[in-house]
């Protein structure tokens, strides 16, 4: 590994530390809010499709 490319991963992980730790609550309930919106959308938008192809 290049001392570049470990240098970068170094300070990525540390910026990325930093931020769960002071934001990690608001991240995980964004997270939490996205991926229950992706959840449900195809739920909503599957019947449609169904109901276009069958008819």
């Amino acid at each position: 590994m290049n001392i570049e490319n470990f240098i970068l991963t170094t300070t990525l992980s540390l910026i990325a530390g930093l931020v769960l730790g002071y934001f990690g609550k608001s991240i995980i309930t964004n997270l939490s809010a996205i991926v229950g919106w992706i959840y449900n959308t195809p739920r909503r938008l599957v019947p449609y499709k169904k109901n276009a192809d069958s008819e």
